[in-house]
């Protein structure tokens, strides 16, 4: 079994488990199909990190992001597929398929805009940019429709900083920070 030495984000990974755990409402006909397919991505996701190395499971996690595009192209309309799709986004940046990340990532925000994940996910798809592929630009897009769109959320001042630290470099939002706050 191969093993990979990156430490999820248990930010992201533990909200996902906790709303993983309650059913979702499918709003298609084969209901039953798409609970059992979720049930077994919950069950699966067992199998992703070691518990006590806290190292993901290379085999594991390719097979889990199969389950989670089987499941996004299969109930396109399941209210669960905003969590499929963040979920397929933090483990394929696992992988270190930043760009496959950030698809899914952009595609829970422009297909389910209204979705709890959404502003998340526009969180992760900047962060995968800047910091995995020095796509500062497009870090810096993310971070702009993030405020325009969440203006009022609770983590907009951290955005907001961000955003700062992108446009003027590191020295200049560190002088900044210390004129700020003497």
């Amino acid at each position: 079994m191969m093993r990979m030495g990156y430490k999820f984000s248990w930010l992201v990974l533990v909200p996902w488990v906790w709303m993983s755990c309650s059913s979702g409402d499918v709003s298609d006909s084969s209901s039953l199909s798409a609970l059992a397919q979720w049930e077994h991505i919950n069950q699966k996701k067992a199998e992703l990190v070691n518990d006590e190395s806290r190292e993901m499971d290379t085999a594991a996690a390719q097979e889990m992001l199969q389950l989670l595009q089987a499941y996004i192209d299969s109930f396109p309309n399941d209210t669960l597929v905003p969590e499929a799709l963040f979920y397929a986004g933090d483990v394929a940046q696992g992988l270190g398929d930043y760009w496959g990340g950030v698809k899914f990532l952009n595609r829970l925000y422009r297909t389910y805009p209204e979705s709890k994940r959404a502003p998340e996910a526009v969180l992760l798809q900047a962060f995968i940019l800047d910091e995995h592929l020095n796509q500062k630009n497009l870090a810096a897009k993310s971070y702009e429709d993030f405020i325009e769109r969440f203006p009022n959320h609770a983590r907009a001042r951290e955005v907001r900083g961000m955003m700062l630290l992108l446009n003027e470099g590191e020295e200049a939002f560190i002088k900044r920070i210390e004129k700020d706050n003497p």
